[in-house]
């Protein structure tokens, strides 16, 4: 089961200290924390393409956006989109994939509405058991926060994250979202430290659109 949340607190997009960074993607180290590596010189833009937008505070991230880009007006952009997350073993990856027609899809109100279903698949990789966010329609117009990270109509942001820290900066947790007028949490984090150290001595990572719960030593 997912994990409806009320996300109505301020997101500090309006801070002048804010500071945006677009990345190929996250990557995480061997204790799930994540990885902003380098940063792309310019916005993909490509159908097809993906990448992610790290807002940075006070000289940290606290929020980064998982976009998709669809194709031109036509039936690319009419078809709907799944974008699969799958365990690396550190954290969770995400790859796009069009479908064809709605098989799939849940055929709920909410996702005839564009908000994102949530549903376990097999990636084709490996045949790994992941979970996928499916996207019908652009964010919904009352997802204002959303809308300030997208330029055009075939950018989709297809799950963001928000990252909290300890009083002494370590990062605490990430707790990834399915946006919408109603987001969903779909993966929490949580990272435990022994003492001062400033490896976590464990992570826990729930995810649940598989009822899942792992465990990082």
């Amino acid at each position: 089961m997912t994990n409806r949340v009320d996300l109505a607190a301020s997101s500090g997009q309006s801070d002048p200290a804010q500071k945006i960074s677009i990345l190929k993607r996250i990557e995480y180290d061997v204790k799930g924390r994540p990885f902003f590596g380098v940063p792309l010189e310019q916005r993909p833009d490509k159908a097809g393409e993906q990448f992610t937008l790290v807002s940075y505070l006070a000289g940290r991230p606290f929020q980064s956006y998982d976009i998709v880009v669809r194709g031109e007006e036509g039936p690319d952009l009419m078809r709907p989109l799944e974008v699969i997350y799958h365990w690396t073993g550190e954290g969770f990856q995400g790859g796009m994939a069009l479908t064809q027609g709605m098989q799939g899809f849940s055929g709920s109100v909410e996702a005839l509405a564009g908000y994102l279903t949530v549903k376990l698949v097999t990636a084709a990789a490996g045949g790994v058991i992941g979970f996928a966010v499916g996207v019908v329609e652009s964010i919904p117009e009352a997802a204002a926060e959303l809308k300030k990270v997208i330029v055009n109509a075939r950018e989709h942001v297809v799950s963001y994250t928000r990252y909290a820290y300890d009083e002494q900066g370590r990062i605490e947790s990430m707790r990834m979202y399915a946006p919408g007028d109603r987001p969903v949490e779909l993966v929490r984090t949580e990272y435990f430290y022994a003492g001062i150290e400033s490896l976590p001595s464990k992570t826990v990572v729930t995810s649940y659109p598989e009822n899942k719960v792992r465990t990082i030593p």
